[in-house]
């Protein structure tokens, strides 16, 4: 090496990061920039973006100390951009008394694979073993059923692989499938009101689980102007959809004191279709706000939405079942620009 390539090189060492631990990263597709803790062990390697969802881009070690000094903590937000997140991938179901069936309710949003250990008494002591001695029912993507001839105890270790239940499904229950679109998390619908009240009431009405044509009408009261922790919307307070601004609210279906003894009474069944009797007439006053599982808060749907007042009894296109609410291809609008989150 001669002695200018020398200087040259010194000169960019001394501009380079290696001090406190972190890494500084800049994604080569949305540029945005991330601390990342220092392998101490083996060579930093460089992968797929981990600050963006669904960017295909790739990160690479930011040089300048100058810059590397500018970055945050945590990723500056970007309008019409949801940050990665960690999905759960993995859980332990664990059943310390003997049963025929276990329940394992997992919560990962999927179909796992299960690998399902039975406490047996070798040498005096209690060991686990592994068996596939057994019988697995889907009740959900979030719960299943783990059925022995004889009574056990152990454990089950889930691993999330696929995204849909397409076994087991309930009899006569509306099923996610293509047309199909899910629409609530755990019985929590998310709402975007033109209203900007703290408070405000919606009634719902649903066909009756009787065949007779009658109709049940359910008073969700005290709807409060933020979405809770099981909605995607969570954080999101404020929204700008073609030229309107709305407040971000959800409540639950089934669990609000109005609506448990009709769900708990089964007046309302399985492929039951509802409407919202309560919801202005006018076109994009009220808005049902969309995501995809597992609904985190990275999940939300920005390009889509259903418009409550489209919403009637001669085109009731929501149906409950099973627990949760879903939507027919037909009610599902798109808007561009996409949803704009001001607050």
């Amino acid at each position: 090496m001669t002695r200018r390539a020398e200087l040259i090189s010194q000169q960019q060492l001394r501009k380079r990061i290696f001090s406190r631990g972190e890494t500084v990263y800049r994604c080569d597709v949305c540029s945005r920039k991330i601390r990342i803790p220092l392998n101490r062990l083996s060579f930093d390697t460089t992968g797929r973006c981990v600050i963006t969802k669904g960017c295909a881009g790739h990160l690479h070690k930011v040089i300048l100390k100058s810059e590397a000094n500018e970055t945050s903590t945590i990723p500056p937000s970007v309008p019409n951009l949801s940050d990665w997140s960690q999905r759960r991938m993995f859980f332990l179901h664990n059943q310390p008394v003997e049963n025929e069936t276990w329940t394992v309710e997992h919560n990962l949003s999927n179909k796992p694979n299960f690998q399902v250990f039975i406490t047996k008494i070798e040498g005096g002591e209690e060991v686990l073993v592994e068996t596939d001695q057994f019988t697995e029912t889907t009740i959900d993507l979030n719960t299943s059923l783990i059925e022995f001839t004889r009574r056990e105890k152990g454990l089950v270790q889930c691993l999330a692989t696929a995204s849909a239940n397409s076994t087991n499904q309930a009899v006569g229950a509306v099923v996610e499938s293509e047309g199909t679109l899910l629409i609530t998390n755990g019985g929590e619908i998310t709402v975007a009101t033109i209203d900007s009240n703290q408070l405000i009431t919606l009634t719902v009405r649903f066909k009756s689980s009787i065949d007779d044509g009658s109709f049940i009408d359910i008073t969700y009261d005290n709807i409060d102007d933020q979405a809770s922790i099981q909605s995607p919307w969570v954080g999101a307070n404020v929204i700008y959809v073609g030229g309107k601004s709305y407040t971000i609210r959800s409540f639950n279906l089934l669990t609000h004191p109005n609506a448990v003894t009709s769900f708990t009474n089964k007046q309302i069944g399985d492929g039951t279709q509802f409407f919202f009797v309560s919801a202005p007439t006018i076109p994009r006053e009220n808005l049902i706000l969309l995501g995809t599982p597992p609904f985190q808060s990275v999940d939300k749907t920005l390009n889509k939405y259903i418009d409550i007042a489209l919403i009637n009894q001669q085109q009731p296109e929501l149906a409950y079942a099973s627990g949760e609410a879903y939507a027919s291809a037909g009610a599902i609008k798109t808007t561009y620009p996409p949803i704009h989150i001001v607050d």
